[in-house]
């Protein structure tokens, strides 16, 4: 095993986080777990493996916990046959728990992969998700240049899910990336990346624009709309949810811009787009969660080993802290070591710490940086977690 490339997280139904990870294809797993031995307890147990779904490498995972009983979903699409594939927990964690002795952590079982089928010919994305309101999990995905979408049956983690449908080039452009939320107010936001140019791979850089749809649920879709100017290039979206709407992250020249999608309640797009600072910084890639007061962290990384920070003044303002340093992953490394930063994945502990974990390219190794306090995070340094 050659050590991690890609990662998410996500809570089990009694506050202890999960982290999945996969690794190249090989003669074994590629797909591995990990969790929390108690909510915010700061101790994780070790590498545990989730099988090898479908044909070749996996792309970065997507995780989900479950509205209906707080089980996980993991999903992810293999290269060898750029085909989807979930598998879920089969009890929660509290259930799992409650059948041990006291004291006792167990993880539950895990069903087997399944297939969710390829949504087109050509290559695919990274699937994201959303919950509707309803309680049933929705899917999209670039592949073959558009969009497409699948959704569940029923709610709850199993088998049966929609075929692919799809959701259409997003303005006509060749579709590359695509990102989903949903609104406090139950209308899910689809934000896509398209581009004209010849490539069959999300950029980093600015070299596309982005385009946006809204799923008022069960079915009504708003047709493909421009989210950013054509005199404004973008790179893969991120969408974060804030108490009142979504807030849309995206790089280009590596300049941080964002924008407030929605304000639920109001009938307006949202916000136009701003700045999230300029500090000269080249930025690479960016993660977004709300912190203990309610606004809006984020961290970027860049071309190299270093790590950046800000947070909005105040919860909603939309102004944002100056820029600061955060760490360097690895603190001193050999120039073997050096590599830009990928999948840095943040969020807050049951104790209101952030936390952030990234994976460096080059090492293959998973790094997890760590908040001081629910308002500092300094001092904060990369501690190396072991391959599984």
């Amino acid at each position: 095993m050659g050590g991690l490339v890609n990662i998410a997280l996500s809570w089990n139904d009694d506050g202890r986080r999960e982290l999945v990870a996969t690794s190249r294809a090989g003669s074994g797993n590629t797909v591995w777990h990990t969790w929390e031995t108690s909510p915010g307890g700061g101790d994780w147990t070790g590498w545990q493996p989730l099988g090898q779904p479908g044909h070749g490498d996996p792309g970065v995972p997507a995780i989900i916990q479950h509205g209906l009983d707080g089980r996980l979903e993991v999903f992810v699409v293999t290269a060898g046959d750029q085909a989807g594939w979930h598998a879920w927990q089969t009890l929660p964690h509290v259930a799992a728990r409650s059948e041990g002795p006291p004291g006792f952590s167990p993880e539950p079982g895990w069903s087997d992969w399944a297939p969710l089928g390829k949504p087109a010919e050509g290559n695919a994305g990274s699937v994201a998700l959303a919950l509707l309101p309803d309680g049933r999990v929705m899917a999209v995905v670039a592949a073959g240049g558009q969009i497409w979408q699948a959704s569940q049956q029923q709610p709850g983690p199993g088998p049966h899910w929609s075929a692919w449908s799809p959701l259409h080039k997003p303005g006509g452009a060749a579709a590359l990336a695509v990102d989903i939320a949903s609104n406090a107010d139950g209308q899910v936001e689809v934000v896509a990346l398209g581009t004209s140019a010849a490539t069959a791979t999300a950029p980093t850089g600015g070299v596309g624009h982005l385009w946006h749809r809204r799923l008022t649920p069960p079915d009504n879709w708003s047709p493909w709309k421009p989210l950013s100017p054509s005199s404004q290039m973008a790179s893969e979206p991120v969408l974060a949810q804030t108490a009142s709407g979504v807030e849309v992250f995206t790089i280009d020249d590596g300049t941080i811009w964002h924008r407030k999608l929605h304000t639920s309640g109001l009938p307006s797009p949202g916000n136009p787009w701003a700045p999230v600072g300029q500090n000269g910084q080249v930025f690479h890639q960016v993660t977004a969660s709300l912190d203990s007061h309610g606004r809006m962290a984020l961290v970027a990384t860049t071309h190299g080993n270093d790590l950046w920070n800000t947070a909005e003044t105040t919860a909603g303002a939309g102004t944002w802290e100056p820029w600061t340093p955060l760490a360097t992953v690895p603190s001193a490394p050999p120039s073997a070591e050096s590599g830009t930063l990928e999948c840095p994945t943040l969020t807050i502990g049951q104790n209101g710490l952030l936390q952030l974990f990234v994976v460096n390219r080059k090492t293959k190794g998973l790094y997890q940086v760590s908040a001081a306090t629910r308002d500092n995070w300094q001092p904060a340094v990369g501690r190396p977690w072991s391959h599984p």
